[in-house]
C-alpha cells in the first residue's frame, strides 16, 4: 500500500501514452479503411462483433477480474484460470461457428456466414491471454499491457488489414486484421507475463466463482445496454445502416477508448487495493472524474454542434447518411464517460450488486424503447441511446453516492468547471464555422478545431480560470512527463 500512489500514476502514465499511440493509429487506419471499403463491410463485420460480445461475457468467466480484485492470490488459482478460460474459449469457437448461419439469417445477410465462423476462432486467441493481462493489470504493469496491444493492432490493420483492403478484399480485410490481432496480443501477453501453464482442474481459493458470476451478471446487462441498439438496427433497419451507426459510435468513442478505459482500468487494480479504505476509494473516483471530465466533455459537446463538418471531415462523402446520427451520440456520451468510471469503483469493492439492480432498471426501460423507436428511424435510436445512457448514469451515481456517502455538491464541483470549458469550446468551433465556413469538410474540421482550442486558450489566459488542481494537477505538474512551457501554462491552475 506504501507506494500504490506511485505506481498507480505510473500505470496511469503508461496506459495514456500506450493507448495514446493506439487510439491515433486506429483513428487514421479506420479512416483509410473507411474511405476504402465504405460502410457495408462495417456492417457486416459489426454483427460478428454482436456475436462475439455476446459470447464474451461469459468467455472469461469473471475470473480476469477476480484475479485483479482477491487480497491474495494463489499461484494455484492462476493455472486453474487460464485452462478454465481455454476450456470456454474452445467450447464458444465450436458454439460460434455451429450459429453462423442462422445468425447471419437473423440479420438478413447471408455473405457474413463464412466471415462470421472464421470470426469465431477470436474466442481461442483472446483465451490464450486473458490471465496473463489480468496478472498484469493486478500488478499495475500497465507497460506491458499497452505495448502488447500496440504492437499486435499495428501487425493486423497495418500489414494486414489495409493491403488486403487495397486488393478488394472486402469486409475479408477487417476480418483478418481482427484475427490476427487476437492471435498477436495473446501471444506477446503470454511472453511478458511468464505464467506456470501447468494444468490445474481446481482453483485453492473459495469465492472465485461467487464473484465471477456476479461480474458475468454485470457484464451481460452493461452488453445489453451498450450493444441492444445495434441488434436492433441490424434486425429491423439493415446491415447498411447498421455500418453507418457503427462507424459514428466509433468515432465519437475515440475519447472513451484513448481517456476514460486507460483511467477505467487503473482505478479498478488501484480501488481494489485499496478497497477496505472507503474513503481512498472515493477520493480516487472523484480525481478521475476531474480528470475525465475536464478532456472528454468539451470534446464531445464541440462534437454534438458540428456534426457534419465531423462526418464528412473523417469519413468523406459516402458516409452523409451518417451525419444526423453524430450529434444525439456525441451527447450520449457525455454521460457515458463519467458513468464508465462508477462500476469499476463498485466492482473494486465487491459492490457488483448494486451495479446489478441498476442496470436491470436501465435494461427494463430500455428494450421496449428500442423497439418502439426502430419502427421510425436509425435516427430515433441513436436519440434513445442519449436518452437510455443518461437515465444509466442517474441510476448508478445514485447507488455510488449512497455506497461512499458523497454529497452531490461534491460530483457538481468537479462537473462545473468540464462544462464551462465545453461552452467556451463551442463558441470557438461555431465562430470557426461562420467566419471560415466554405472549405472542404477536412479543412473546416481543422478550422473548428483551431477555433475551440484557441478560444479556450485565450479564455483561460486572460481569465486566470484554474486549469488543474489537487490530485490531478500533482500527476499532470509533477509526474507527467510534460515540455516545460505547458507546465508553466497548466501552474495557472494553483495546486490545492
Amino acid at each position: 500500500m506504501k507506494d500504490l500512489g506511485s505506481r498507480s500514476r505510473s500505470a496511469l502514465r503508461w496506459n495514456f501514452l500506450g493507448n495514446g499511440f493506439r487510439i491515433t493509429a486506429q483513428f487514421v487506419i479506420g479512416i483509410i479503411l473507411a474511405r476504402l471499403l465504405g460502410p457495408k463491410p462495417f456492417g457486416i463485420v459489426a454483427v460478428g462483433w454482436l456475436v462475439i460480445g455476446v459470447a464474451n461475457l461469459v468467455a472469461d468467466m469473471g475470473f480476469g477480474s477476480a484475479l485483479v480484485q482477491r487480497d491474495e492470490l494463489h499461484e494455484r488459482d492462476v493455472r486453474f484460470v487460464f485452462w478454465a478460460q481455454i476450456c470456454v474459449g474452445i467450447a464458444l469457437t465450436l458454439l460460434g461457428v455451429g450459429v453462423a448461419r442462422p445468425v447471419a439469417g437473423f440479420f438478413s445477410s447471408p455473405e457474413a456466414v463464412s466471415a462470421l465462423q472464421v470470426m469465431m476462432s477470436i474466442f481461442v486467441l483472446q483465451a490464450l491471454g486473458q490471465s496473463s493481462s489480468a496478472l498484469l493489470r493486478r500488478d499495475l504493469n500497465f507497460k506491458a499491457v499497452q505495448v502488447a496491444g500496440a504492437v499486435s493492432y499495428l501487425g493486423g490493420y497495418l500489414l494486414v488489414g489495409i493491403p488486403l483492403a487495397l486488393l478488394k478484399f472486402g469486409y475479408w480485410s477487417l476480418v483478418a486484421a481482427q484475427v490476427l490481432q487476437s492471435g498477436l496480443n495473446s501471444a506477446i501477453l503470454l511472453m511478458l507475463a511468464k505464467l506456470d501453464l501447468r494444468p490445474v482442474f481446481r482453483p485453492h481459493s473459495h469465492g472465485l466463482f461467487s464473484f465471477g458470476s456476479k461480474i458475468i451478471g454485470a457484464n451481460i446487462l452493461s452488453w445489453c445496454i451498450g450493444n441492444f441498439d445495434s441488434l436492433i438496427i441490424g434486425r429491423y433497419i439493415g446491415v447498411v445502416d447498421l455500418g453507418l451507426y457503427n462507424r459514428v459510435m466509433a468515432l465519437v468513442n475515440i475519447p472513451i477508448i484513448g481517456v476514460v478505459n486507460n483511467v477505467q482500468t487503473v482505478l479498478f487494480a488501484a480501488s481494489a487495493r485499496a478497497q477496505s479504505e472507503m474513503e481512498r476509494v472515493k477520493r480516487a473516483f472523484l480525481v478521475s472524474v476531474s480528470g475525465v471530465g475536464t478532456i472528454c466533455i468539451p470534446l464531445f459537446m464541440v462534437a454534438a454542434v458540428v456534426p457534419r463538418t465531423l462526418v464528412l471531415g473523417v469519413y468523406g462523402s459516402k458516409w452523409i447518411s451518417a451525419v444526423p446520427l453524430a450529434r444525439p451520440l456525441a451527447l450520449a456520451m457525455i454521460a457515458h464517460c463519467i458513468l464508465c468510471l462508477v462500476g469499476p469503483s463498485l466492482e473494486a469493492t465487491n459492490k457488483v450488486s448494486y451495479e446489478i439492480r441498476m442496470q436491470i432498471i436501465t435494461v427494463a426501460v430500455m428494450i421496449p424503447l428500442f423497439l418502439l423507436l426502430a419502427q421510425i428511424s436509425v435516427v430515433a435510436i441513436a436519440w434513445g441511446v442519449c436518452a437510455i445512457y443518461t437515465l444509466r448514469f442517474l441510476l448508478l451515481m445514485g447507488a455510488f453516492m449512497v455506497l461512499t456517502g458523497m454529497g452531490i455538491d461534491e460530483v457538481k464541483s468537479r462537473l462545473i468547471g468540464p462544462f464551462l470549458l465545453g461552452g467556451i469550446a463551442i463558441l470557438g468551433a461555431l465562430g470557426a464555422e461562420f467566419y471560415l465556413g466554405g472549405f472542404v469538410p477536412i479543412v473546416q474540421l481543422l478550422f473548428d478545431v483551431a477555433g475551440a482550442v484557441l478560444l479556450l486558450l485565450l479564455m483561460l489566459l486572460l481569465l486566470h480560470i484554474p486549469i488543474v488542481r489537487g490530485a490531478i494537477g500533482s500527476y499532470l505538474l509533477v509526474d507527467l512527463p510534460l515540455p516545460q512551457a505547458m507546465r508553466r501554462f497548466l501552474r495557472l491552475g494553483a495546486l490545492t
